[in-house]
C-alpha cells in the first residue's frame, strides 16, 4: 500500500515484526476505536503457477483476496473440460497466505509452494501437497534469523523428490534478501545452503529438476527484488554450485522462469532494461548447454516487455509467456529449436490489461497457460487460463471467489480507500477516497461516486458537507485520452451528481474543499500549467458553477495547494508548497488570493484548519518530522514536531479545529521495526500531545489521511490499511472514532 497526500509517498518497506506488534499492544489503551468500513466486493482471483502432468489434467494456483481483504491461497484444477477451484488449508489462523509455484508428477500427486503470514505479522514458507483429493500442509523450515522467508518456485523430479527455491529477508526492511532451496525427500522438507559468491541481495525465482540429482534454479542478485544482474544455480546431487548467465547489454536484468529437458538443456526467460530504469524492459531468453548461458534473440512486442516462465517439451519446442505494456495484454512466444516468434494470447472480453505469468506444455504445441486480467470497473483483477493448440490460442473459463477488491482507484495502489472525512454531527459522516462512505453513528454505507463518460483512476481527495445532505467533494480522473482532469461532486442524500469543475491547460487535480455555505466552495489543487510544471489552482463554486480564482506561485518550479479551509465566502486559507521556498500559504479575501508569510523550511504543508480569518492551524511533514504551522493573521510560526517513540518518520495528513486552540491532527507514522502506524496528535493551543490510534490487527500497514471532528472531544477520521506485500492483501477502508 502507498497512502498519497502531497508528495507523500510512502518508503518504508517490510513485514511488521513481532517487536512491532508488541509494542503496540504494549502502549495504552487508545482512546480511538474502529468502526468496520465494508470493502468493495466482487468475484476475484490471480493465477501465477501452473503443472500439467499430461494433456488434459493441470493444476494451477495463485491467490485471492477474502471478504476480510487479505489474500488466501487459491487452487484450481482442470480435468479437460472445466476449471474447478480447490479447498486449500491457509496457515497461521488466516493472516494471508499465497501459492506461487506448483509442479505435478500425476493428476494425484502435486506439491505447491509459497508463504503465508504468521501471527506475528511475519512471511514465513508454506508448502502443500495434492494427494489426488485434497490439500495437505507440509511442515516447511524457514532459514534462521529470517524475517520473512518466500517461496516462489518448485520442482519435483520424482513423487517423493522435490526442490524449491526462494529468498529470504536479513534485515527488518525488505529490498534485501537471500537466495535459498528446501529439499523434500518423501517425509520433511531439509533447507539447502546455496552460495552467492558474496554477492547481496541474491534472489531465486524458479527451478526445473530433470533428476533429484539435476536442478537448475534462476533469479537475479545485487539489486532488489525488481531486478539486478541475472543469477542461476545448478544443483549436482550434493551441493548448489554458481552458473554465471549472459547478461544483456542494461541494468535490472533478473531470470524469472527455466525449463530443463536434461540437465544440460535449459531455457530461461526474464526481462533486462536497456535504461536502467525497471519499468522500461525487454524480454530475455537465455539456453543453457551444460557448459555456458548464452543469450537468444526475441521478438520485440514494442514498449516494455517481460517474460515470466517457460516451459518445454523437448529441446527445440518451448513456449513463453508474460506480458508487453504497450499492447496491454498477455505476450507469448514460442522456440522452435532456432528462432523465437511471437504468438497473439486472446483478450479477455472487457480487459484493461491481461498478463500470463504460468505456463505448462505436455507435449509441443500443446500448452496450457495461466494469469490475469483487470478490469477498470470495478477495479478488479480476475483469474486467466489460456489453451495453446499449435499456434492458436483459446481461452478456458475460470471460477473466481467472491471478496474484498482493491480500493484503490488505479488498481496498484496509489491512492488510499479514503483520504477525506466531514461531519455534520459524531453520527453523521461523509468520507471520500476512492470509494465513498456514509456514516449514520452505526456503520458505514457505500456510496456510489458518479463517473464521468469513459473516466478511469476515479479518486476523490477532500469533501466538505454543510448539512447531512448536502456535501462537496472534489478529486481527479483520467479521460478517455489518459489526461488527468478536475473532479468535483455533490452529494443531497440520496446520490452524487457531478458538478463540471474547470479543467484549465496541463493535467490537473482538486485535492481539498471547504463550504462556508451550501452555494459557496472553494476548492485547491494543482495542474500541469503550459510550462510542465505544476501551478496552484483555486475553484470557486456558487451554487451553478465553478470558476478558477487566479493563484500565487512564488516556487521557482513546481507549487502546488494541498488543503483549504473557509471561515466565510469571503475568507479562506489554503496551504501547500512552493519549490525552493518550503510550505505555502494562501489568503482569499472574496476577490483575490494574496500569499501570506511564512518561514522559509522544508515542510510541506497538506491540510488546514481555521476557526477566524486570523486563526489556522496547518499539519503536513518536513520529510522524516512533522510539520505544524499557526497563523496569527499576519505571518505563520511553522516548526517540527518530534516523532513518535519507536519510529524514525511520522507526517501528519488532516487536521480539524471544532475550536479555538483545540485541533485534532491524524498520519502515520514509520516504525523503526518496520510497517507503518497510525498517528494521531491534539493541540490545545500550546502543545501538541500524542494520542494513541488505533491499528487494525495484523495490518502492515495502517494510515490515517482526513479528520473531522464535530466538537471538543468527537472526532472521525480515515485512511486506509493494507500489506507492505501487495500478494497479502488489498487496501481496506479504515474509519476510527474519538467519542466525545
Amino acid at each position: 500500500m502507498v497512502f498519497s497526500r502531497g508528495a507523500a509517498v510512502l518508503k518504508a518497506s517490510g513485514l511488521v515484526s513481532a517487536a512491532l506488534l508488541a509494542m503496540a499492544a504494549a502502549a495504552p489503551a487508545p482512546a480511538w476505536t474502529i468502526s468496520a468500513v465494508p470493502a468493495a466486493q466482487a468475484p476475484n482471483g490471480r493465477l501465477v503457477a501452473q503443472s500439467c502432468p499430461a494433456p488434459g489434467t493441470c493444476m494451477a494456483v495463485g491467490s485471492f483476496h477474502a471478504p476480510a481483504g487479505l489474500s488466501l491461497a487459491l487452487a484450481e484444477r482442470w480435468n479437460g473440460s472445466a476449471w474447478k477451484v480447490l479447498p486449500t488449508p491457509n496457515p497461521g489462523g488466516g493472516h494471508g497466505s499465497v501459492l506461487t509455484a506448483v509442479s505435478c508428477k500425476s493428476a494425484s500427486a502435486c506439491t505447491a509452494v509459497g508463504s503465508y503470514r504468521n501471527s506475528a505479522g511475519t512471511a514465513a514458507t508454506l508448502t502443500e501437497f495434492w494427494n489426488g483429493t485434497a490439500w495437505h500442509i507440509q511442515p516447511s523450515p524457514n532459514p534462521a534469523g529470517s524475517f520473512g522467508s518466500y517461496l516462489t518456485g518448485v520442482s519435483c523430479a520424482a513423487a517423493g523428490s522435490c526442490t524449491a527455491v526462494g529468498y529470504y529477508e536479513n534485515q527488518s526492511f525488505q529490498d534485501n534478501g537471500v537466495a535459498f532451496a528446501e529439499s523434500w525427500d518423501g517425509h520433511a522438507w531439509t533447507i539447502q545452503q546455496v552460495p552467492t559468491g558474496g554477492a547481496s541481495p541474491t534472489f531465486l525465482y524458479a527451478v526445473s529438476c530433470t533428476s533429484p540429482a539435476a536442478c537448475v534454479a534462476v533469479g537475479s542478485r545485487n539489486g532488489n527484488a525488481i531486478g539486478g544482474l541475472p543469477l542461476a544455480e545448478a544443483w549436482n546431487g550434493t551441493s548448489w554450485t554458481m552458473r554465471a548467465p549472459a547478461v544483456p547489454n542494461g541494468g535490472f536484468v533478473a531470470l524469472t522462469g527455466v525449463s530443463c529437458t536434461a540437465a544440460t538443456a535449459c531455457t530461461a526467460v526474464g526481462y533486462y532494461s536497456q535504461n536502467h530504469s525497471p519499468f522500461a524492459t525487454l524480454a530475455l531468453a537465455e539456453r543453457w548447454n551444460g557448459t555456458a548461458w548464452a543469450i537468444q534473440p526475441t521478438p520485440d512486442p514494442g514498449g516494455s516487455a517481460d517474460l515470466a516462465a517457460v516451459s518445454c517439451p523437448s529441446a527445440t519446442a518451448c513456449t513463453a509467456v508474460g506480458w508487453a505494456d504497450q499492447s496491454q495484454r498477455a505476450l507469448a512466444e514460442t522456440w522452435d529449436g532456432s528462432t523465437w516468434t511471437a504468438q497473439a494470447p486472446a483478450r479477455p472480453p472487457g480487459a484493461v490489461h491481461s498478463t500470463l505469468a504460468g505456463v505448462s506444455c505436455p507435449a509441443p504445441g500443446e500448452c496450457s497457460a495461466v494469469g490475469s486480467a483487470y478490469r477498470a470497473y470495478p477495479g478488479v483483477w480476475y483469474t486467466l487460463a489460456e489453451a495453446q493448440h499449435g499456434s492458436a490460442w483459446a481461452i478456458q473459463t475460470t471460477p473466481n471467489l467472491r471478496g474484498a477488491i482493491g480500493n484503490s482507484a488505479t488498481g496498484i495502489l496509489l491512492y488510499p480507500p479514503l483520504s477525506g472525512v466531514s461531519c455534520t454531527a459524531a453520527a453523521s459522516c461523509v468520507a471520500v477516497g476512492s470509494v465513498a462512505r456514509a456514516w449514520n453513528g452505526t456503520t458505514w454505507a457505500p456510496l456510489a461516486i458518479a463517473r464521468p463518460p469513459g473516466a478511469t483512476n476515479i479518486a476523490l481527495g477532500g469533501v466538505s458537507c454543510t448539512a447531512a445532505k448536502a456535501c462537496m467533494a472534489v478529486g481527479s480522473y483520467d479521460d478517455i485520452s489518459g489526461t488527468q482532469r478536475p473532479l468535483a461532486e455533490s452529494w443531497d442524500g440520496t446520490s452524487w451528481r457531478i458538478e463540471a469543475a474547470v479543467s484549465p491547460t496541463g493535467a490537473g487535480a482538486l485535492a481539498a474543499v471547504s463550504c462556508a455555505a451550501a452555494k459557496a466552495c472553494m476548492a485547491v489543487g494543482s495542474y500541469g500549467g503550459t510550462s510542465g510544471f505544476g501551478q496552484t489552482l483555486a475553484e470557486s463554486w456558487n451554487g451553478t458553477n465553478w470558476r478558477v480564482r487566479a493563484t500565487i506561485n512564488p516556487g521557482s518550479r513546481n507549487n502546488d495547494l494541498a488543503g483549504v479551509s473557509c471561515t466565510a465566502p469571503s475568507a479562506c486559507t489554503a496551504v501547500g508548497h512552493a519549490d525552493g521556498l518550503g510550505p505555502l500559504a494562501e489568503g482569499w479575501n472574496g476577490s483575490t488570493w494574496s500569499q501570506q508569510t511564512t518561514a522559509r523550511l522544508p515542510v510541506r504543508l497538506f491540510s488546514v484548519s481555521c476557526t477566524a480569518a486570523s486563526a489556522c492551524v496547518a499539519v503536513g511533514d518536513s520529510g522524516t518530522n512533522p510539520g505544524v504551522g499557526t497563523w496569527d493573521g499576519s505571518a505563520w510560526t511553522i516548526r517540527r514536531l518530534p516523532v513518535p517513540t519507536g519510529t524514525f518518520e511520522s507526517q501528519l495528513n488532516g487536521v480539524s479545529c471544532p475550536a479555538s486552540g483545540d485541533c485534532t491532527a491524524v498520519g502515520f507514522s514509520f516504525a523503526n521495526n518496520g510497517g507503518v502506524l497510525t498517528l494521531a496528535e491534539t493541540w490545545n493551543g500550546t502543545a501538541w500531545t500524542a494520542q494513541p490510534a488505533a491499528n487494525p490487527p495484523h495490518a502492515q500497514v495502517s494510515g490515517l489521511l482526513g479528520v473531522s471532528c464535530t466538537d471538543t472531544s468527537a472526532c472521525t477520521a480515515v485512511g486506509g490499511y493494507g500489506p507492505l506485500v501487495a500478494m497479502f492483501g488489498v487496501d481496506v477502508p479504515l474509519a476510527e472514532q474519538r467519542p466525545a
